[in-house]
């Protein structure tokens, strides 16, 4: 049996198990080697990932260098770093494994180690094109802020033209201040507006210098404004006026050269973009501690509760009941926080658009997108008090609903609508619940139609008279928190000033144009009067006997001619205090030589003039002594001759302009002297050069007539 079985038929079923054993053997080898490179490829993934995006540097070590502008950057008590800029890179440092050491200084200081690389990190400086040409800045912002104008409050600040002829304080070498397109010295220059300006090292000493009256007014970054206000001014002596300008957003800034300042943006800007993606991270936590010392507080767990956990602490079931609580009270507060960081954005935004904003039309319109897609209501709108309540701007309500309330003339139909209500007695109203509200008389049914639920309309006001409403309106129930609508409020409070800033600037440009026009019909009529005076000179100078009686007519009627000629030019002019003088030179030129030349006489002219533009209290004395020196030419150049030539130069200087009048006729008699000069004609021309345009007047005569007036550059500027 045991042959049997041992032949050739058991041979080939061994031979088959060997083949299947090979094969499992090889298919088991090649597994292996499979998750070997799996688990190394995972492992080398994981490693490059956990680098990018946590990478540990323990041995650097910064230097970072801050300044006191409460509540974004200032010392503590206890002599540390503190603020919402501060805390947070402390935060970003403590992720990357950074060492920091804080240098607390003035901000010309801060600049100056910054300049010179003797910082590493700079926080809370705005960007401007001078600055980007000297720093290296990260891209993410901090937070923004923009500059507000502090007075005392009897002193009515309202606009920039307030601030002419005052003394104006603020932070030396800032942006609001003195730096950049958008600073105070700038917007002032713009406006032709003239003032004196004092720098300060600090806002706390800029605020004790307005206190004191040092100044008349300080330009402050409007959240610390805020904070020196409520901290200093224990009088209420000082108010913030309606001039906020300059919104800007605040980074980090770096030496350009420094080999760290790569490195350092690169993940600064990593871990700041992280932490505003997640609404609950520490970065809004600590923008919203500090913003609550300028703002009404929000107590996220209330004394009550810590208290009942401290009670309880002991006993399980307590604990339960008090962390469910507990739980449901922190999602609620934060929720709060959301509706808060929400007002606040409507807040910031706002204030931007009203720096751009050029009038009420475009505001309003920019307001209300912004309630609507930064803040997320359902519907926001803007109306005037025009005989009644005017709709002027909206966004959202796409629905209808604003077509249902008001009539043709986009005027609110409903007299018992609460906005009326706020219209004319200029208190806010704010509905929490519809479905439950039963004071107000209008149709809530039609407001529901559209589901609508709360509601919240705000005066503007305008010298505490209200002037028009903003109305929000979403489709939740009790959306609006206290601390949010104390918030609204404030908005709405600064689309006031908004308003009132824009109608003041209308009222003045309607003032210029009308004092422009007042002007144009004064020359008008000065030009008519003296062409009239002309008139009748030269009616007398034709019945007139005598050469010298002529010729004392002639002068007066060239002399009256000159004056009305400017006056002329100014009523033609779009520019009252401007006036061409190289056109004026030559249509003088043609009136003198063509009134006083002897028709058998052919003069030609040359010009030879740079263009400029003078002032009326400079062309007059010009035009007076150019007219004189023009008839001696005439009358006295050419005697016996058929033809002459006059030529006419101006030319103008960085210091100096110079202005000839040349003849090629007969020349000066023997023994002429400007100081001996007799003639009414000479001594005019002497003393206009001397006194009123205050230059010198000389003369050449050597086969020809020039006389050379020179007079200083910076009398053309008086324009």
């Amino acid at each position: 049996m045991w042959q049997a079985v041992g032949g050739p038929a058991n041979t080939g079923m061994r031979s088959d198990l060997v083949i299947d054993m090979n094969w499992m053997s090889k298919w088991r080898t090649w597994f292996s080697v499979f998750l070997v490179l799996i688990t190394v490829v995972s492992g080398v993934t994981s490693l490059v990932v956990f680098a990018r995006t946590e990478p540990s540097s323990p041995d650097i070590k910064l230097r970072v260098a801050y300044y006191d502008y409460y509540p974004l950057l200032f010392k503590n008590k206890a002599g540390q770093a503190a603020g919402i800029l501060p805390e947070v890179f402390s935060r970003i440092a403590q992720k990357e494994s950074w060492s920091v050491e804080y240098l607390f200084l003035s901000w010309e200081e801060c600049l100056n180690r910054l300049e010179s690389g003797k910082i590493d990190v700079l926080l809370g400086i705005g960007r401007s094109p001078g600055r980007l040409e000297k720093y290296k800045y990260n891209q993410q912002p901090f937070i923004s802020d923009w500059a507000q104008v502090y007075a005392p409050r009897d002193m009515n600040i309202e606009s920039f033209k307030d601030l002419a002829g005052k003394k104006i304080g603020g932070l030396s070498r800032d942006i609001f201040f003195e730096e950049g397109s958008q600073s105070i010295k700038e917007l002032m220059s713009r406006f032709d507006f003239q003032a004196g300006y004092r720098g300060y090292s600090s806002y706390r000493l800029l605020f004790k210098a307005l206190l004191k009256g040092e100044v008349d007014a300080g330009v402050f970054g409007r959240l610390t404004g805020r904070y020196l206000k409520n901290n200093m001014d224990t009088k209420d002596h000082i108010a913030p006026s309606t001039i906020s300008f300059s919104p800007y957003r605040m980074y980090a800034a770096f030496p350009p050269e420094a080999k760290l300042t790569p490195y350092l943006v690169e993940r600064i800007d990593f871990q700041l973009e992280r932490m505003k993606r997640n609404p609950e991270s520490f970065f809004y936590q600590v923008k919203e501690k500090y913003m609550a010392d300028l703002y009404e507080p929000i107590t996220l767990v209330p004394p009550w509760l810590i208290w009942a956990l401290i009670v309880g602490g002991g006993a399980v079931i307590f604990l339960a009941v008090g962390t469910f609580i507990l739980r449901k009270r922190v999602k609620s507060q934060t929720g709060r926080l959301k509706e808060r960081n929400r007002a606040l954005n409507i807040l910031i935004d706002s204030n931007q658009a009203m720096m751009r904003a050029p009038d009420e039309k475009k505001l309003f319109a920019e307001v209300c997108r912004i309630i609507v897609e930064t803040g997320g209501y359902d519907l926001a709108w803007i109306g005037r008090e025009n005989e009644g309540l005017e709709v002027c701007a909206h966004c959202g309500g796409e629905d209808g609903y604003l077509d249902e309330i008001t009539d043709s003339d986009s005027k609110i139909i409903n007299e018992n609508d609460p906005s009326l209500l706020v219209l004319e007695t200029g208190e806010r109203k704010i509905i929490e619940n519809l479905d439950n509200q039963q004071t107000v008389n209008f149709s809530r049914e039609k407001v529901r139609e559209y589901g609508y639920r709360c509601l919240a309309i705000f005066p503007l006001k305008i010298k505490d008279q209200a002037v028009g409403v903003v109305a929000l309106y979403s489709k939740k129930m009790s959306v609006f928190s206290a601390s949010e609508i104390e918030l609204l409020k404030e908005f709405a409070v600064d689309i006031s000033f908004g308003l009132k800033a824009l109608r003041n600037q209308e009222n003045l440009r309607d003032s210029l144009e009308e004092e422009k026009t007042l002007l144009q019909e004064v020359h008008h009529r000065v030009k008519n009067n003296l062409f009239t005076m002309i008139s009748f000179l030269e009616m007398q100078l034709v019945s007139a006997s005598g050469e010298e009686t002529c010729q004392v007519l002639e002068e007066a009627i060239t002399r009256l001619n000159a004056m009305a000629l400017v006056h002329k030019n100014i009523y033609s002019n779009k520019e009252l205090s401007r006036i061409d003088f190289t056109s004026y030179l030559k249509e003088l030129t043609t009136e003198v030589i063509t009134t006083l030349k002897d028709p058998e006489l052919d003069i030609n002219i040359n010009f030879d003039l740079d263009e400029a533009n003078f002032s009326l209290d400079l062309m007059i004395p010009c035009g007076l002594v150019i007219n004189e020196l023009l008839t001696n030419a005439v009358r006295h150049g050419f005697k016996g001759r058929k033809e002459g030539e006059i030529e006419l130069v101006f030319k103008t200087g960085e210091e100096y302009h110079e202005l000839k009048i040349r003849d090629n006729g007969v020349g000066l008699p023997e023994g002429f002297s400007l100081k001996e000069g007799t003639s009414l004609g000479l001594k005019l021309v002497t003393t206009m050069v001397e006194k009123q345009l205050e230059g010198e007047l000389s003369y050449n005569s050597n086969g020809y007539t020039e006389f050379i007036i020179k007079f200083k550059a910076p009398s053309i500027a008086r324009i």
